[in-house]
């Protein structure tokens, strides 16, 4: 019940110290395991500057058939990305670019840990809409001589703009 508190004050708090949005999100991949994927984002995109902290969980085999079989009990681990984005506000719509470093989080010890010091996410992507927001969004690997892995992810997204 104290960790339920402090979630709903944190969350109030954020939301008076700045505009945020909140959303889930589904894609594919493009290359690699081409695998579906089902995420969760927290993020702020009014200012030049934007920040985005992505959750990803990547479907196996029989969990794509039916987003019934997706049993969030038994998620061991995610994928948590949190970016630095650079955001153009064009009529209402918001164009971004940004960058995280790749971090795998381990649900049931709650353990997080680097993935690897030698690549990282990057996406670009729009969205669009007051109250209720879409966003489009690309995102791929990149390693530290900015070398793609040739691995993409298409990922369309709705959410709450605060």
């Amino acid at each position: 019940m104290k960790k339920l508190l402090f979630i709903a004050l944190l969350i109030s708090l954020t939301v008076s110290v700045f505009p945020f949005f909140l959303g889930v999100s589904g894609g594919k991949e493009l290359g690699g395991k081409n695998r579906y994927i089902l995420g969760a984002e927290l993020g702020s995109y009014q200012n030049l500057l934007g920040i985005s902290v992505n959750v990803f969980y990547p479907l196996s085999g029989s969990e794509i058939d039916t987003f019934e079989n997706v049993n969030l009990s038994e998620i061991q681990l995610v994928e948590i990305d949190p970016y630095l984005l650079l955001v153009l506000n064009l009529l209402g719509t918001k164009v971004y670019a940004g960058a995280a470093p790749i971090l795998i989080a381990n649900v049931q010890s709650g353990e997080i840990g680097l993935y690897s010091q030698e690549v990282f996410h990057a996406k670009v992507g729009i969205k669009s809409g007051t109250g209720i927001a879409f966003s489009l969004e690309a995102i791929t690997t990149f390693n530290t001589q900015f070398l793609s892995t040739g691995i993409y992810t298409v990922n369309f997204g709705i959410g709450l703009s605060f």
